[in-house]
């Protein structure tokens, strides 16, 4: 029997919250690199003004596009910008998982204490389907979504090494990064 995640509280259910909610936050944390990278691209001076720019392209694939551009702006190859774009596809393909799992209703099977995500598109055709969601399913992708990020830090470090950009900005971006990761790591 399946219910209403209201009418069920239980361990299987708190995991998985907070598993949802772990996806949420990488999901941001990548947003937040991107949006960082463009204003950088961009010679922002003050990174709010920027926000009131990057804030307004809601879909990250889009960002994305923006960041590769403005690297070919600023002289990079379109060699220097394949792992970029490369990594850009499976931005895309992460994004289309984290919409599925953050905007389709859920519900947990009193009985068997399963997750079952109801998923519903007409994207050529209908589907209308409940599909059961394993624990480790959500937590896998939190882990792609961390290793999403760590390749674009590579990616767009590896290019701006090779470009004329302020130093002082990117070792400002650059020891961010790092205390974030270390704030990860510690926690």
């Amino acid at each position: 029997m399946v219910t209403k995640i209201a009418e069920k509280t239980s361990e299987l259910t708190t995991e998985y919250l907070a598993a949802l909610g772990r996806v949420v936050t990488q999901w941001s944390r990548f947003e937040l690199r991107l949006d960082l990278e463009i204003s950088f691209l961009v010679g922002a001076s003050d990174v709010g003004m920027m926000a009131c720019v990057t804030a307004q392209i809601p879909i990250s694939a889009r960002k994305m596009d923006a960041v590769i551009a403005l690297f070919g702006q600023h002289g990079a190859s379109d060699d220097a910008l394949k792992p970029l774009r490369s990594l850009a596809g499976r931005a895309d393909e992460l994004q289309r998982k984290r919409n599925r799992y953050i905007h389709d209703a859920w519900a947990f099977g009193t009985e068997t204490d399963t997750a079952y995500r109801l998923e519903i598109t007409a994207q050529k055709s209908l589907v209308w389907d409940h599909k059961v969601v394993p624990l480790s399913e959500l937590t896998d992708f939190a882990k792609d979504v961390d290793a999403l990020v760590e390749k674009f830090d590579d990616a767009s470090d590896a290019l701006r090494a090779h470009e004329s950009a302020s130093v002082s900005m990117f070792k400002m971006l650059r020891a961010r990064r790092l205390a974030s990761k270390a704030d990860r790591q510690g926690s």
